[in-house]
Formats: C-alpha cells, structure tokens, sequence
C-alpha cells in the first residue's frame, strides 16, 4: 500500500503510546483516516515498548479488580493471593517520593486518576494482562504476596503488548506504514496550526522521495533521545555518548528538535534525566573475613556451578520533552505559551512526569492514558475541520 498523499489524524511512532493515539483516535471517530508512520524498519516496529516487561501500574482495589483483566490466575491459585489494594493516593505518593516532589502535579494527576480506565480499554481491546507472579510476588507461609504496588504485565512482555496493539489498530482500519521518517511539520501560514507532514521513506529498496502528508492533526509518539550518542552528552552531561542503548536504536530525538525548529514547541522536565543501571548508588552489603574487603554488592556466591557476566551502565529512556495540556496532550508553543493547534505529544516526548527516577510500570500507564487523551482530541479537531470541508 502506497502512502497517502492525505489524512485526517497522523500518528509518528509505534510504540505504545502512539498505538493507544491510533486506537483511541479510530474508535472516537471510525469515519475518519488514521495513520501510523514509524522510521524504523517493520522488525523494530514498536519502539522502547517492545523491550519492557509489558508492566503496568495502575490503581486498583486489590486482586478482584484486576482478576478480570487477568488469563493466568484460575480460583484456587487466587485464593492463595495476598495484594494490597493501591489507591490514588499510593501511586501519588510513589510519584512524588521517587521524582524527589518535582512531578507535574496535573500531569501526574491526570496518569494516576486515568490508570485503571487505561488499562481496562486496553483489555477490553485485546491486549493480554497477567498478573506479575515473577517479578512482583513472593510466596511466603503457602500465601503468595504481591509487593511494591505493580501486579499488572502483558503476556509475553513487551513483544506480546505490541504485536497485541498492532493488532487492534489494524482491527481498527488505521494503516500502519514502516520505514517512513518524519523531516518537517507543515503548518498553516495564517493560524500556525499543524496541516501535514514532510516524510521521506528511508527502505533501501526503494527510491528516497520526499512527500507531504497532508494531515487534519499530528501525534507525535516518537520516542526520547535516549539512542542519540550526541545529545546524551548534550543533555545528560560528559560521558552519557558511551552509554550502552537498552532499547531501540531508533530513538534518536530529531521530532523534539523538529517539533522546536518548526513550530518553536515549548520543552519542559528533566533534560538531564533517565531511566538507567547506576552504579554510584551503593547497596550498604558488605562480607566479612576476606582477604580484600567487599563493601557493597556482596550477595553470597557459595554454590557451583559459577558464572561471571560482564556488566555495564546503560540507558532505557530520557525523561525531558514536550510540554502539553494535560487535557488534551495538545502541544504549547514556547513562543506564545498558547497551543499549537493540530499538534499532540505523548509517550516518552512528553516531559513533566518524571524526575530523576520513575516507579517502575508507570511508563507504559503513561503512554496509555495521555495517547487515549490525545487520540480523542485529534479526532475532534479532525472530525470538525472534515464537517467544515464538506459543508
């Protein structure tokens, strides 16, 4: 299938949150044309979500709230489950110890109230959720017991959410189009509002040919610039260029520098922040009676056969981006602090959540309820300027 010359809502980026925009985008308004558009080859379709654990956190009222969203638990396992419930004012409160307080409180507001409802639409459109038995429970006295306020994965972790939400967008009739990197947003001369987009087909078998999309309203869902060697030492300071990438290598930051060059979009949060393995924060364990003294990271290794891995920083995702109305995930100007009408920023492009460190499963909750928020809005708009057009 060729390119469209046209369409009503145009989404840059496939992972998760780009995926929810589509979704949400469809299902608002089935009438109106939805477009994906990845630069990345189909084999790396679905961005940094394909490496997760597939975690979700989300509020809940304890484990009959989310056994209906599960298909790994049956009566008797349940009946031997512990979990807490986890309230607004839990996750909150997680939010805030793990950002040191600097999380956007509307922001942060709007990712905790919406978390259930994301997770729900999800389920409800095919994606498949499990409770985390591996990572967050233990069994303890013959109960298991879930911990830190994360129950929720996908099935098949990463992979499964994304060829799940691949899925449903195409259930959806939203076309999905790999190979294909954004160059320049197109905007109105008169109203500045975002009218299309300048894309060049980057699969070496075929011809580089620049075109434009014209398009009714643009989701930008492209990832941070976590795989960028050159803006890690920009923003995150000296050495982040030798950083080892834990994702993918297409997330390289250029639509935040474009969506600057060209509508001058207002960037915000923690530009010298990211999620990583650091290796200065010390544990406190510590042997006894060796020969050399081992002060931190001394677990006991007593039992054959043994194996030593190399280990080494790394980098998952950058936390500074766009700033957006939390309403809507309309993206604001820097220059007039109004929005720029037609443009929506979700995922990891959206700055303000996360400061410093993050609770772990809230990236993906993230993406999800802001992409529901901006796939709505986009329709809308697309939705009235159409009716505008035919009248």
């Amino acid at each position: 299938m060729p390119l469209p010359q046209k369409t009503d809502i145009l989404v840059i980026g496939s992972g998760n949150a780009g995926l929810s925009a589509a979704l949400s985008a469809a299902q608002t308004n089935p009438t109106l044309r939805v477009t994906v558009i990845d630069k990345s080859p189909v084999s790396w379709a679905g961005g940094n979500s394909y490496f997760t654990a597939g975690a979700f956190r989300t509020v809940h009222n304890g484990l009959h709230d989310l056994l209906p969203l599960v298909n790994n638990t049956d009566a008797t396992q349940a009946s031997r489950i512990d979990m807490p419930s986890y309230t607004e004012q839990d996750f909150t409160a997680d939010l805030q110890r793990m950002t040191g307080n600097r999380t956007d409180p509307t922001l942060s507001a709007a990712l905790v109230h919406d978390s259930r409802a994301a997770v729900g639409w999800l389920a409800a459109n095919g994606i498949r959720f499990q409770l985390s038995f591996n990572r967050q429970a233990y069994e303890v006295n013959g109960r298991i017991k879930f911990w830190g306020g994360l129950a929720l994965k996908t099935q098949d972790g990463g992979k499964g959410l994304v060829e799940d939400e691949l899925r449903a967008v195409r259930n959806a009739g939203v076309d999905v189009f790999f190979d294909t990197a954004a160059t320049a947003l197109v905007t109105d001369p008169t109203s500045g509002a975002v009218i299309g987009v300048e894309v060049v087909n980057t699969d070496s078998a075929s011809v580089h040919k620049k075109i434009t999309i014209a398009a009714g309203a643009v989701i930008l869902a492209a990832g941070g610039f976590e795989a960028n060697p050159q803006l890690r030492a920009q923003w995150l300071g000296p050495g982040w260029d030798s950083a080892r990438v834990r994702g993918t290598p297409y997330n390289t930051g250029e639509m935040l520098r474009i969506a600057q060059r060209d509508v001058s979009a207002k960037t915000t949060g923690n530009w010298s922040g990211c999620h990583k393995w650091d290796p200065a924060v010390k544990d406190g364990l510590a042997t006894k009676g060796l020969a050399v003294p081992k002060s931190n990271w001394a677990l006991p290794i007593d039992k054959a056969p043994f194996l030593a891995v190399k280990v080494t920083a790394g980098i998952t995702f950058t936390f500074g981006g766009l700033a957006v109305n939390p309403e809507t995930a309309v993206v604001i100007s820097e220059t007039t602090n109004d929005e720029v009408p037609g443009l929506y920023c979700v995922g990891e492009m959206l700055g303000g959540i996360f400061y410093d460190n993050y609770p772990g499963g809230s990236g993906l909750t993230s993406g999800t309820v802001f992409g529901r928020r901006a796939g709505r809005a986009a329709a809308e708009r697309a939705g009235k300027s159409g009716r505008l057009e035919r009248l």
